[in-house]
């Protein structure tokens, strides 16, 4: 928390975390807890960090972690703010769009869908986005 986070020690961080969100959720190799806490401490480091995408990044897995955890609306917290901090960076907006609609936020569900749908992304990322639209289109005629 009170030390400059290096190129090489974000890089690390990143690793360590995408490792951990890797293995099966009941592996103790995956120690999410610990990783967990390491990318709280770092995402509120009050140093800059090397850049502002690092910094997206760091909270992108801190958001993966919450929300295979079912704690949704901290997920959501920090996928806001990836969003802010690096705008392209679509996976974060289809996961709050998937969040807002499991939280009936149908407004601010549509508003990402409609940034997504104004954008080229890749094959998997348009199925994402057709299935986010379908369950969109099915909250507005309920």
């Amino acid at each position: 928390r009170s030390n400059k986070i290096a190129h090489y020690a974000a890089i690390q961080l990143f690793t360590l975390a995408s490792d951990s969100l890797a293995l099966p959720e009941d592996s103790p190799q995956a120690n999410r807890t610990m990783v967990e806490r390491l990318l709280k401490a770092a995402v509120t480091n009050r140093y800059p960090w090397p850049t502002d995408t690092y910094h997206g990044t760091a909270l992108f897995h801190l958001a993966e972690i919450l929300f295979r955890q079912n704690r949704l609306e901290e997920a959501a917290v920090a996928l806001e703010k990836v969003a802010v901090i690096i705008p392209e960076k679509y996976d974060a907006r289809l996961g709050l769009a998937r969040i807002y609609l499991t939280h009936n936020k149908i407004q601010e569900a549509e508003e990402q869908i409609k940034w997504l749908e104004s954008r080229r992304l890749d094959a998997d990322r348009l199925m994402i986005l057709s299935r986010l639209r379908q369950e969109l289109m099915q909250r507005h005629r309920s």
